[in-house]
């Protein structure tokens, strides 16, 4: 029975995927102007720089106007000595002390016009504003900050479901062990064989 449970859990050791995909939702308001976003990373926790960045998109909003854009329809992202990091429940985002002369920015442009855009920096991004969130709307040109310190969430998953890949070795491992044991059951239950009769000569 030990090694067909053994052999059970091996199976759902080496069937579930490593790391799996990980979807960030976030939104920040900034004045009158708000983003809402989604950053898809390829599941690694700790420091993330651009390798780790699937794809992403994101819509802003200034009262008028809401352009959307993403990195599949030419928008850009410029991860410059990125300060992002994943808790593999929350994406943040380090701000520093507000006295940083490094630059370090998470900058998003819209391929299609980029006047429209939404920053996290450390420095660097706009302008010398250090440690604050930038979204900029197109025609008429208009740009709103607001200050951070330290590291901040930006984004969380929500909902997290597992793989259906993930779902299937589950199962196969739970009915492999459920198997073993109900045959474990079956040869106690059996009454044993009765000895053999001996038998003797006239």
């Amino acid at each position: 029975m030990s090694k067909l449970i053994a052999s059970a859990m091996l199976m759902l050791v080496i069937g579930s995927p490593a790391v799996a995909e990980s979807t960030f939702n976030g939104s920040q308001t900034v004045g009158t102007f708000s983003a809402t976003y989604t950053i898809v990373t390829d599941g690694v926790t700790g420091p993330l720089d651009s390798s780790n960045i699937i794809s992403w998109s994101v819509t802003l909003n200034n009262g008028s106007l809401t352009p959307s854009f993403s990195n599949s329809d030419g928008g850009a992202l410029y991860l410059v000595n990125s300060q992002l990091s994943s808790d593999g429940v929350n994406l943040l985002w380090d701000y520093g002390l507000g006295d940083s002369n490094t630059d370090g920015y998470a900058y998003f442009v819209n391929g299609a016009d980029p006047r429209s855009f939404l920053c996290f920096q450390l420095n660097g991004c706009v302008d010398a504003s250090r440690g604050s969130v930038w979204i900029a709307d197109p025609w008429p040109i208009e740009v709103q900050t607001t200050s951070q310190r330290g590291q901040q969430i930006i984004a969380s998953i929500s909902g997290a479901v597992p793989e259906p890949a993930t779902w299937a070795m589950m199962l196969l491992g739970f009915g492999g062990i459920g198997f073993a044991m109900r045959r474990r059951r079956f040869e106690l239950a059996r009454p044993a064989s009765p000895p053999p009769i001996a038998r003797t000569r006239r």
